[in-house]
Order: structure tokens, then C-alpha cells, then sequence
């Protein structure tokens, strides 16, 4: 029997010995879900889909739909937690402290101190449309999303300070370097940086015919990659002034561009994993498999990076799957 499927067993002596009143009020047979409850039970559902992961030495986490947090210490045995509100989590992320924050759906900053199995939830006080989260170096957090709002709190979400473009466009990923150095990336290829932590925020390239971001990675200020829709993967080397699309084997849309065992991997439509290669060229190393999305990834101090999508896509991928080169 698959995971979800049920059998409803109706024996022709039962119909038969119903009497005329239970037919009238309807004769039911008992259902068999045991199987319906081995797969409600299983940390990992096909009801499952993963936007985000993020670790720090002690624990990985993964977020997703619905409230859902996964937690694990090893990579192996999961535990399944929801969030009181029910709504979906976009992203997640470790800070310097050892704490994870997470931001929701409906514009709520999730805390979760090291060490505590508890989220405290911290309101944020905007009416824009919120798309993702970091932590910076210093420890601060920052969020960013429609009109090209960034705004960040230095107290735990007590106050928040906020900086906008004046511009009707999504900031779709923020990202810290260091201490000093930010990029941002938003709709209508709009590349933002900023040099001191981050207290202001200069449009400083952008990217070909308006293409939207969906994954973004930079290694310096000057240096990074942009990922979307078509298998598109463009890169700069003067902080986004000028782009070069890059080769890449496939034409599905690349989700999330994340570091892996000093390599670079792109996560896709249909469960596609691409490793770019030293000659810039990105290469499948996980070929098309199932009609779902891998985006959320995050790589364990043993070298294994952990990666999950939609319907509950789980992967484990070797150092030696990752890290080679062909």
C-alpha cells in the first residue's frame, strides 16, 4: 500500500444485512488508516513544502507552509513542530548567538534562543509585503521586502529603523559579507549594496531586460551570482555594472543559489541540482526526478548538505558529491 492511500473494505454481507433504516441513514464499513497514520507521524509529510534552512553547530532547521518548523542535531531524525499562527514561513536563518530567526507570511519575526525548542513571535511594524530575513555579523536583524523596504532592529525587535528606495519594487533577497558589506537584490533586476552594516543603501547596477532575481549569492561586493526562471544564471564581477549569463545544462527555473563545500549549487524545478564548475559552466548533479521544487539548503559541519522542497523532497548530498569537479 503506498504512504496516504486508505482501502475501504464494504462486505456484500454487510449491505445485505442492513436493515432498511441504515440504508436510509447510510451504512458505513470502518476504514483501515493505518497507513493514513504512519505518514501523519513521520516528521517529514508529502503535505510538506520547504522554503528555507539554516544551522548553526548544534542544529539544523528547516521551514516551510502552514507554520512548519523541522529541527534536527544529526541530519537524520527529525522533529515536527508548528507554529501557533499557521502561517508560512519564508525563510530562516542562524545568528552569531547560536539563536534562529524566522520571518512569516503575515509580516511576524520568529525567535528561537540556542537552546530553547520554543518561538517567540515579534511583530513587525510595517504594512509592505516582507520577503526575507537575515542576521547580521553584529547580531542585528534585518528584513526586506515590497516598495524596496529594508528595515532592521538592533534590540530583538523592539524598535525598528527603515530604509526605502521610494521604489514600487520587491526586494527579493539581503545578504551580509561582513561587518561593513550588503547586498540586496530586487525586482526589475536591481541590485542594491551598501558599505557601512548596512545604515544606507546605494542602486548599484542592473541586471539584463529587467530579470527577476529569485536566488542571489555574492562573495564580495564586486563578485556574485543571480539566479530565475528559464535555467538563467548571470554573473558579475564589478558589482553588478555588467552581467554574463553563464552556460548551464538545463532550462528549469533555479530557485537558490547556495554554497556547498566551497562550490556553488543551484536548486531547481523538477528536484535539478547544478554544481558550477571552475570554467563557469553549471553541471546537474541531481537529474530531474519528481514535478516539484528544491529552494531551501544548508550544508552540516560534516560536509553534508541537507537540501528539501515541495512535498516533503528530502536530500542528503556527500562532500564528495558536491565538492568534486568533473
Amino acid at each position: 500500500m503506498k504512504l496516504g492511500e486508505f482501502k475501504v473494505r464494504i462486505s456484500t454481507k454487510v449491505i445485505a444485512g442492513c436493515s432498511l433504516t441504515w440504508l436510509l441513514a447510510g451504512c458505513e464499513a470502518p476504514l483501515n488508516l493505518e497507513a493514513v497514520r504512519a505518514q501523519q507521524a513521520q516528521s517529514i509529510q508529502r503535505i510538506d513544502f520547504y522554503q528555507s534552512m539554516a544551522a548553526n553547530e548544534n542544529e539544523l532547521i528547516a521551514v516551510g507552509n502552514n507554520g512548519l518548523v523541522i529541527a534536527s542535531s544529526d541530519g537524520e531524525m527529525w522533529e515536527r513542530q508548528t507554529l501557533p499562527d499557521a502561517a508560512s514561513l519564508l525563510k530562516v536563518d542562524a545568528c552569531p548567538s547560536g539563536d534562529f530567526i524566522a520571518l512569516s507570511f503575515n509580516n511576524n519575526l520568529w525567535l528561537k534562543s540556542s537552546g530553547d525548542n520554543q518561538w517567540q513571535s515579534v511583530a513587525i511594524p510595517t504594512s509592505e509585503q516582507l520577503m526575507d530575513v537575515t542576521c547580521a555579523p553584529d547580531g542585528s536583524w534585518w528584513v526586506a521586502g515590497s516598495f524596496s523596504t529594508i528595515m532592521h532592529s538592533d534590540d530583538n525587535g523592539a524598535n525598528w529603523e527603515t530604509f526605502s528606495l521610494q521604489e514600487d519594487t520587491i526586494i527579493t533577497n539581503i545578504a551580509f559579507l561582513n561587518d561593513t558589506d550588503a547586498v540586496a537584490s530586487a525586482e526589475y533586476g536591481m541590485i542594491l549594496t551598501s558599505t557601512d552594516g548596512g545604515q544606507n543603501w546605494d542602486l548599484t547596477g542592473y541586471l539584463p531586460d529587467e530579470f527577476y532575481p529569485h536566488g542571489m549569492h555574492f562573495t564580495s561586493l564586486e563578485t556574485g551570482w543571480v539566479s530565475g526562471l528559464n535555467g538563467y544564471i548571470y554573473a558579475t564581477q564589478d558589482g553588478g555594472e555588467s552581467w554574463v549569463k553563464e552556460s548551464v545544462d538545463t532550462a528549469v527555473p533555479v530557485y537558490q543559489l547556495v554554497s556547498a563545500n566551497d562550490q556553488l549549487l543551484g536548486l531547481g524545478e523538477n528536484t535539478t541540482v547544478l554544481r558550477r564548475n571552475d570554467d563557469g559552466s553549471w553541471h546537474t548533479i541531481v537529474s530531474p526526478s519528481a514535478p516539484v521544487y528544491l529552494r531551501a539548503a544548508v550544508t552540516s559541519a560534516d560536509g553534508v548538505t541537507h537540501i528539501a522542497g515541495g512535498r516533503g523532497v528530502y536530500l542528503a548530498l556527500t562532500s564528495s558529491m558536491t565538492g568534486s569537479q568533473e
